[in-house]
Formats: C-alpha cells, structure tokens, sequence
C-alpha cells in the first residue's frame, strides 16, 4: 500500500464530504450505493494510517480489535473533517492515535484494589504494567489520570482570571458546577467577558490536550 501526498488525502476526503452530505440530501439508493463504495475506497487508500499506528501493538493478544478500533475511528475522522481545520492527515491521526492508544491501555493495565495489593507478593510481570488504585471501587484508568494531569498542568498556566473561572466553571477544584452568570456575579464583571474569558480558556485546554495526544501518538 503506497502512502498519499496531503493534497491526494485532502481530495479524496473533500469527495467523501460531498457524497456525504448528498446522499443527506437526496437519500437517493444509487447515490447511497456510490457513497458506499466510496467509502469503502477511502478506507482502503487509508488503511495505512491506521496500520503505521498499531505496528507496535502486534504481540497483544487483542491485536485485531485494536486494529478494527483504529479504523472505526478513521471512519469518525472522515464523518467529522472539516477542511479548514487543517489537513486531513493531522485530523485522522488525531482520532486514530487516541482511540489505540486508549483501548491499548486499558488492555495492557491490571488493576488490584489496594487492599488486595498489599497482600500480593513481589513478582516480575514482563511488559506489563500494574496499578495501584487507592480507592474502593476503582474507576479511572492510566489515560485519564493522565489526561488530568495534562489539564491541571495548562489551567495552572492560565492568567489568574482564566484560571479562576475555569475552575469554577468545570468544578476542577472540587466545588459545584456554576453557571456563568453565578460566575460573572461573584467575581464582578459583565456575562460578556466571562464568556469570552471562558471560550478563551477552553480553547487553550484544547490545544494543550491535542499536543499532548500528537505527543504520545
């Protein structure tokens, strides 16, 4: 399978857009079949964005599910491109990266309450990794701690208004959700500027967590 050009990958996911959003409009069986085989065709010429992503992952005894993963989620990347936010090769790797990397995370994790834990004697488990979970009913695997981190790490960068807001806002400090009216009330400005203040912070989170995930990919 030989790889595209970004220009060859951008005209062949604009096409997919269009018969897309034609057969929304005209749901018509012989534009369907053509979306269809279109489909099946991106996939195909695609297939190698996926497979660059789970080389590394062949001696997992889910191999094959992390590898129909990778291409549900290059199906949502097509579903979802939008020109304008760049190339569609970014886009996908995007999607891609983090659904393997996900699924492969939570297959290579062996969770011990900490209880247990303390009971267990030492032994060596090769390539694979054991957590320790501090609490009772264990719920938040490797990737989203991780991803936690990652945010605290930008909101603590935020300028102090920002910061403050997003906080309040998305209840990271360990309050209640509040509205942005309660928000602009308590810390005394207008609904407007909370919500741009707001807006600008997602924003930065945003790109931070899309580093991170380029990062790790």
């Amino acid at each position: 399978m030989s790889y595209l050009s970004n220009d060859e990958v951008n005209k062949l996911a604009a096409e997919f857009i269009r018969l897309r959003k034609l057969v929304a409009k005209r749901p018509e069986d012989w534009i369907i079949k053509k979306y269809k085989r279109f489909q099946n065709l991106c996939m195909y010429k695609l297939s190698y964005l996926v497979n660059s992503k789970i080389g590394k992952y062949r001696q997992f005894s889910n191999y094959i599910d992390l590898q129909q993963d990778g291409f549900e989620a290059l199906m949502l990347a097509l579903e979802t491109f939008k020109p304008g936010k760049g190339d569609f090769t970014w886009w996908a790797n995007k999607y891609i990266s983090t659904r393997i990397y996900r699924a492969a995370n939570a297959h290579s994790t062996i969770r011990y309450p900490l209880k247990k834990a303390k009971e267990m004697q030492p032994y060596k488990l090769g390539t694979m990794p054991v957590l320790v979970d501090t609490t009772e009913n264990p719920c938040q695997n490797v990737e989203e701690a991780q991803t936690h981190s990652v945010i605290m790490e930008a909101i603590n960068e935020l300028p102090d208004m920002s910061r403050r807001i997003i906080l309040m806002y998305h209840e990271f400090d360990g309050g209640k959700n509040n509205s942005v009216s309660k928000i602009s009330k308590q810390l005394n400005i207008s609904r407007n500027i909370c919500v741009q203040i707001l807006s600008e912070a997602k924003d930065t989170l945003k790109d931070k967590l899309d580093s991170y995930y380029q990062e790790i990919a």
